[in-house]
């Protein structure tokens, strides 16, 4: 699982969909296996791509109206991305030839949890924030993530889709550093003014 997750996270330059595939890849390996689940009560709530019985992982994106019945279920929703400049200039990094860059990216996901009853959703909810939290270190150890961080794990609601489901949600937060070049030639940039004479 984990040299998937690398192979992801460090082979080009991160988007907002190789997180969403990171946190499905985490999830999808762990749900996979009954041994790996810690409540007993969800032990045979197996993750299965195909319809059918069993747990749902998939991306908010992804998701259609005609899986609603699918329940449990996971959804995986990309939050906000922010930029942090570092630095002055741009972000420019001193004494680089040709110059570079360096900019920081603040982003959230949103993982949610889905239960028929409340109490699933809270026992689903609890297993997805401990795994999270669990393979942090892991996760942080040969990834170009700076910082991934569980912030916490929301209170049951109700959830209207067409016949009553609960939802527990789980924030993550994440930041990142992007570097880059620009080479520019120099350009001189000329600019004349024609006169139009009146005909005679």
């Amino acid at each position: 699982m984990f040299e998937e997750i690398y192979r992801r996270l460090c082979s080009h330059p991160l988007t907002t969909v190789d997180i969403t595939a990171v946190i499905k890849i985490i999830l999808t390996s762990y749900f996979g296996t009954p041994d790996n689940i810690l409540h007993e009560n969800l032990r045979d709530r197996i993750y299965t791509d195909l319809d059918g019985p069993g747990l749902m992982i998939e991306s908010s994106h992804a998701f259609a109206p005609t899986q609603a019945e699918r329940r449990p279920a996971i959804l995986i929703k990309r939050g906000e991305w922010k930029n942090a400049q570092e630095g002055f200039y741009g972000g420019f990094i001193q004494g680089s030839s040709p110059g570079r860059f360096v900019r920081a990216v603040l982003g959230t996901h949103n993982i949610i949890c889905i239960g028929k009853t409340p109490g699933e959703a809270e026992i689903l909810g609890d297993e997805v924030f401990r795994l999270l939290a669990h393979v942090t270190p892991k996760l942080l150890e040969r990834t170009c993530l700076d910082s991934f961080r569980v912030v916490g794990l929301s209170e049951i609601k109700p959830l209207q889709e067409g016949r009553d489901h609960f939802a527990a949600a789980i924030q993550v937060t994440y930041r990142f550093f992007e570097t880059w070049e620009i080479d520019i030639e120099t350009v001189t940039t000329t600019t004349t003014t024609t006169t139009i004479e009146p005909e005679p």
